[in-house]
């Protein structure tokens, strides 16, 4: 049985993250970003999200660092995981963050209903006390089907 894209990616980045290697894996349909700690900053993350909206489609793949190289370290990625306490930053705080052309505001936290939470095994365990997710270490995903954007979901307002 053939993987399908998001296995297959999954796979790789496991791959990785074991290995503490980089390989450029971002593309115009795959963006890669770090939850940020503590309730931090978000605008990386919505923008990613309004470009995966007013694109043809794609994967955010939260949960994994890209860590650029450094005197002396190659770069790679690592795994600080998904907190699965932010799933309000997707769901919740999205309202009002996208307008139409117009100026209207739009609320997309109906298009998150495609958030995806997928196992990683690479990861360490996070089901101690204290642990930001149950069942083991995960990454979240947002997917936004392949097909053309059927309206412009505008601008991002931070």
């Amino acid at each position: 049985m053939k993987l399908d894209i998001l296995s297959r990616t999954i796979a790789k980045l496991e791959e990785l993250v074991r290995t503490i290697r980089f390989e450029p894996m971002q593309t115009a349909t795959l963006e890669i970003k770090p939850v940020p700690p503590n309730d931090g900053d978000w605008k990386e993350i919505y923008k990613s999200i309004c470009a995966l909206l007013n694109s043809r489609g794609g994967y955010l793949i939260l949960g994994i660092r890209e860590c650029n190289a450094k005197e002396g370290e190659p770069a790679r990625y690592e795994f600080p995981g998904w907190d699965s306490n932010c799933e309000s930053k997707l769901k919740d705080e999205l309202w009002g963050k996208f307008t139409d052309r117009r100026g209207d505001r739009l609320d997309i936290r109906d298009m998150l209903e495609r958030l995806i939470l997928r196992p990683f095994p690479a990861g360490p365990d996070r089901d101690s006390p204290g642990g930001r997710t149950a069942g083991g270490p995960q990454v979240c995903v947002f997917r936004r089907e392949g097909v053309s954007p059927r309206r412009h979901w505008g601008s991002l307002h931070l």
